[in-house]
């Protein structure tokens, strides 16, 4: 049990902000890293800021800076009202040849010739020109709120991308395979029944098909009274290979759904499924859908939130297992803008036993903390990093223990030295403006 692990907690130190520039920017939205392109031997980091109002209110943007001093290298704005560009944001594969991994950002409301269907936008991570812009295809669809890098799924040696559309065909949602090399429509993937919003979360998986093509995870949690389900297709050409459904109405079983590697060293890839409306996460073998674990967050009074966000986190103990990540931020309500009830922090996990790495308390009652995460695996020896940002938390939203008013505000990392093979970076806060947090020693 989560709950249970929180005892031996450990408190990062933090030394240094880099802030956002104005109060609702929401910096840290997504955080992200590149490869070094500075020549300094430190790779460099992205992050979303959704809420910018450089072309229009809250047309958003995406932001690169030097990993070593933590300077601007360069920004992407979107275009229009509430186009929201860097409400997702990720580092892909190296889609141009130039030999650097690129980056992707989603602005799910922008307008395109005269209709809100949303678009994706590519970016060179070495010079930061466009690569692809690929839009939505339907009013309202919210096309990119899913989004996936992908290996090559076309065999032309460039790797994909996989796009979700939740809202598109009646929310039934859609999944569209693009084409790395050329940002070409591949394949889509439909949604199961009206209202299931496939394609809200996705990620690949290895080969569980026997085909030698990777497959695809996809997240529908809205689907049978909002029991959820988790799709899991074949990379090659789309088919479906099998479902695993959520048992529980309004549990939004697949509501995240994260690709973690083979944990337990069987040949078998794993997945971690959260079902947040009961504060669950499993850890589920791809190829077959048995769970190998199951964690649950503190239920009494009310959930902490285990199933919003899930990562994969590479071997962070350094015993050959690829490790995870379990945040459990609290619970938010929607429909009254307060939280529910307030969170534990984050849970860092052995693949090999389950059984907690580090444990990481929220610095306040309500700040969200450890409500988003991604991995990265460090090149050098020390470690993997990961990257956890504290959640969007909009103008309206108010925490219920104080009364007091705060706009979409994030704080993103520090670091705490567990061992030489252990390197955290970790969200704490909720500031009156956006803000990350480094160590002064970061590197």
């Amino acid at each position: 049990m989560i709950a249970a692990l929180l005892s031996v907690a450990l408190a990062p130190q933090f030394d240094f902000d880099l802030s956002g520039a104005e109060h609702w920017d929401g910096l840290g939205m997504q955080v992200f890293f590149i490869d070094d392109i500075t020549g300094d031997g430190v790779p460099e980091f992205g992050c979303g800021s959704f809420c910018t109002d450089l072309r229009d209110v809250n047309s958003g943007s995406v932001f690169l800076f030097d990993g070593y001093t933590h300077n601007p290298i360069r920004r992407h704005d979107g275009y229009g009202n509430q186009a929201r560009l860097g409400e997702t944001a990720m580092t892909c594969g190296d889609l141009d040849g130039d030999g650097y991994r690129d980056y992707m950002g989603s602005a799910r409301n922008e307008t395109v010739n005269g209709l809100r269907r949303g678009a994706v936008y590519v970016w060179s991570g070495l010079t930061g020109d466009l690569i692809h812009f690929i839009p939505g295809r339907e009013q309202e669809g919210h096309f990119g709120r899913g989004v996936a890098a992908l290996p090559d799924m076309d065999g032309d040696g460039v790797p994909d991308l996989a796009i979700g559309a939740p809202h598109e065909r009646d929310k039934r949602g859609v999944v569209g395979v693009f084409s790395g090399a050329t940002g070409a429509f591949l394949r889509q993937i439909r949604g199961p029944e009206a209202k299931s919003q496939f394609g809200y979360s996705l990620c690949a998986i290895e080969d569980i098909n026997g085909d030698n093509v990777p497959d695809l995870a996809i997240g529908a949690p809205y689907h049978d009274e909002q029991r959820g389900g988790v799709y899991f297709h074949s990379g090659l050409d789309g088919t479906l290979i099998y479902s695993k459904m959520g048992a529980v109405t309004n549990s939004r079983y697949g509501w995240k759904v994260v690709g973690v590697g083979d944990v337990n060293l069987d040949s078998r890839p794993e997945v971690l499924i959260g079902e947040p409306c009961t504060d669950t996460a499993y850890l589920v073998t791809a190829s077959t859908g048995n769970i190998l674990r199951s964690y649950q967050g503190q239920l009494n009074p009310t959930k902490s939130g285990v199933g919003h966000e899930l990562a994969a986190a590479g071997d962070v103990d350094g015993d050959g297992y690829p490790d995870y990540v379990i945040g459990h931020p609290g619970e938010w309500d929607y429909n009254i803008y307060h939280f529910a009830g307030p969170g534990g922090g984050v849970t860092v996990l052995s693949g090999r036993t389950g059984m907690i790495i580090a444990s990481f308390p929220p610095y306040d009652l309500d700040d969200g903390f450890g409500s988003a995460g991604a991995g990265y695996s460090d090149p050098h020896p020390t470690g993997p990093l990961i990257p956890i940002r504290s959640p969007a938390v909009g103008g309206p939203f108010r925490r219920r223990c104080t009364g007091h008013d705060f706009g979409p505000n994030f704080s993103v990392t520090g670091k705490l030295s567990l061992s030489s093979h252990l390197r955290i970076e970790f969200a704490i806060r909720i500031d009156c403006r956006a803000a990350f947090h480094f160590p002064s020693d970061f590197w």
